[in-house]
């Protein structure tokens, strides 16, 4: 992304392309404070005032996850209204840099002591100059270059200042005025810090150089094993009428490369391959593995990796509350009557019931949803992606609810 997009649910679909093989996928975006004051901009053209609030709310909320040191992963989610257990995401910058925090409580007094000086009438980027002492056109021409405050802070590079004011924004010690040229001002928070009433912590995500990072070293793929395995994989999709990535993602794919299982045993251990895809798919591409071992004796077969241990995740998914929901929905209750029997939220029960069936479990839901509910989620999910529910159902438009699209959602991962 050059530059910052309009909304979060823009910015997920754009990011999701990339990434729907189930391949690693890398996603920069390029963001500075600037840009939410050019869209901003275009959003105060807008004739009704519902809408121009709607969409400030919206870049408000995209600027704040392009800003804020929190894992952008949790962020996201929790933008989708769902939650990431893990502490540590392992993907975003945040969470493989870490962030440090910084005593920044004398350097944001320098900055806002530049900004007083000069009457609050400028810019983020002319007070940066005064700061660092340039001796820039504009500046010699106020003589700014006279100022107290002028090279107080060149011992830092302006990519500091820049990312101090941005935050120093963010933070309310800030405020920007005017719309295609803004300028800084102190808010009275600002000024609390200013005259050492106050302190500030400035949180900053670690730098880390170029030349130390150490990439893992991708595994041997044979790619003539990889094309046999997709070939497999579109003619059991067109068998099955479901998009291939029902059947296994490219990532499930090369893994299998990678591995070489030839056992079902084995063939668990392959990333996105649990029981139910097993049972339902495996046995054929166990076949071709095998087959293409055998016309290559060289290749030196991989020490299979512990089968995964499944039963511990199973059982404590399905536990007696989740099995007693489940055992009601397969005498044919709807969602409501289960719920209403169980004196639970029909919102708890389609989670039951999403558990019960990722785990490879056998449940008919046609009397959860009827047919025509389960294809138009089907085919939204196919356009959007399986990771969040909320874009499935806001494209339906009141067609389809979360519960609903919950319940597909797992059988479609259950394949």
């Amino acid at each position: 992304h050059g530059d910052l997009p309009k909304n979060m649910e823009g910015y997920y679909q754009e990011t999701g392309r990339s990434g729907r093989d189930g391949e690693p996928a890398e996603c920069l975006l390029l963001y500075n404070r600037g840009d939410m004051m050019r869209l901003g901009h275009f959003l105060d053209q807008l004739p009704d005032q519902t809408e121009r609030e709607i969409g400030w709310q919206k870049l408000k909320q995209m600027a704040d996850y392009a800003e804020k040191p929190i894992c952008r992963r949790r962020q996201l989610l929790a933008y989708f209204d769902e939650e990431l257990e893990a502490e540590n995401c392992g993907g975003c910058d945040i969470c493989l840099q870490g962030v440090e925090e910084l005593d920044a409580t004398t350097e944001a007094q320098m900055l806002m002591s530049a900004i007083h000086r000069t009457g609050q009438r400028f810019g983020a980027a002319h007070v940066i100059d005064i700061v660092v002492g340039a001796k820039t056109k504009k500046l010699l021409q106020f003589g700014h270059d006279k100022l107290p405050t002028h090279g107080v802070g060149k011992s830092r590079k302006k990519i500091f200042w820049r990312r101090l004011a941005d935050a120093m924004l963010h933070d309310g010690l800030l405020q920007t005025e005017g719309g295609k040229f803004p300028t800084l001002s102190l808010t009275a928070s600002g000024e609390d810090v200013l005259y050492g009433r106050g302190s500030y912590t400035l949180h900053l995500v670690k730098e880390v150089a170029a030349e130390t990072r150490q990439q893992e070293a991708p595994a041997t793929v044979h790619e003539d094993l990889f094309e046999q395995l997709r070939e497999l994989r579109r003619t059991q999709a067109e068998e099955q009428n479901v998009p291939p990535y029902v059947v296994f993602s490219d990532k499930s794919l090369h893994d299998m490369c990678r591995r070489l299982p030839t056992t079902p045993e084995n063939m668990l251990s392959v990333n996105g391959v649990g029981r139910a895809k097993m049972e339902r798919y495996g046995e054929p591409f166990t076949v071709v593995i095998g087959k293409w071992l055998e016309e290559h004796p060289e290749v030196e077969r991989p020490d299979p990796l512990p089968v995964q241990e499944l039963k511990p995740i199973v059982a404590a998914k399905n536990s007696s509350t989740i099995s007693e929901s489940a055992a009601l929905a397969k005498k044919g209750l709807s969602l409501a009557e289960i719920a209403a029997q169980r004196r639970l939220k029909p919102s708890t029960i389609a989670t039951h019931l999403a558990n019960w069936i990722e785990e490879g479990n056998p449940l008919a839901i046609d009397t959860l949803l009827d047919k025509t509910t389960r294809e138009m989620l089907q085919e939204q999910f196919e356009i959007l992606g399986i990771d969040f529910l909320k874009p499935v159902v806001e494209a339906l438009d009141g067609k389809a609810g979360y519960d609903e699209a919950k319940i597909v959602r797992a059988s479609l991962r259950a394949g």
